[in-house]
């Protein structure tokens, strides 16, 4: 996400887009730069540690109890927030606003997700059943539902102008704020993000190395450098399975 504001790749080959990717390129100096900027928060007081935080409700709870100013978070966050202010759990009135980013970057904050999948070993009746639900579940009006109901933005534009989207945004304007960067995002490789097979596994090693770098066990430019050779030899391994 902090690269892609930075205007900066994951991976190479134009970030997976222009081939398969064949090696990470998040040690670049912005990379760099946010593992240092990341280890020197901790170090100066201005960020505490939640762990890893898998569901980002530690971090959101830290603010509500007034531990922290801010968080960084996913939009598809936003309904839970909600949800527990209505309830008057948490008496603060937050703001949403960008990702803040490296300084001198150029991008804006990349989009990221979830997919769906339809597996060619399964039956058949269960491939077109699974076919049909999600046709159904990216009509404008399922998607509509989902963005008011999560604060994950839509796949169909025309998703905006339905009135649950046009509710949701129009109470709590929060929720237009990553609709509205999204929208005015160029398109870009670095804005795509990674196109990668076992992006989940590097994932997992970036995690791993973040958490070094804030609980001060390594050195930040040794933790992503260290991370980067791990996560290569990670896509080695798959592209050798998977072949050309």
């Amino acid at each position: 996400m902090v690269l892609a504001e930075h205007g900066d790749l994951y991976v190479n080959n134009g970030n997976g887009r222009e081939g398969r990717a064949t090696e990470v390129v998040f040690d670049s100096e912005a990379g760099q730069a946010f593992f240092r900027s990341w280890h020197d928060m901790i170090e100066e007081g201005l960020a505490i540690n939640v762990g890893l935080n898998p569901t980002q409700a530690d971090a959101l709870l830290a603010m509500g109890t007034g531990r922290a100013t801010m968080s960084l978070s996913s939009s598809g966050a936003l309904r839970s927030v909600v949800d527990v202010l209505e309830r008057g759990e948490m008496d603060v009135d937050p703001a949403v606003a960008a990702v803040p980013g490296v300084t001198g970057g150029t991008g804006l904050p990349g989009v990221f997700g979830r997919s769906l999948w339809i597996f060619k070993g399964r039956p058949e009746a269960e491939q077109e059943a699974a076919w049909k639900f999600i046709k159904w579940l990216l009509e404008p009006e399922q998607q509509a539902e989902w963005f008011a109901g999560s604060g994950y933005l839509p796949v169909r534009l025309s998703a905006y102008d339905l009135p649950a989207a046009q509710s949701v945004m129009a109470e709590y304007p929060g929720f237009r704020v990553a609709a509205d960067l999204f929208l005015e995002a160029p398109t870009t490789q670095a804005s795509l993000g990674p196109l990668l097979g076992p992006i989940r596994d590097v994932r997992e090693i970036v995690i791993t190395a973040i958490e070094e770098t804030v609980v001060g066990s390594k050195d930040p430019i040794e933790a992503v450098q260290d991370a980067a050779a791990e996560a290569n030899d990670i896509i080695e391994s798959y592209n050798r399975r998977v072949g050309e």
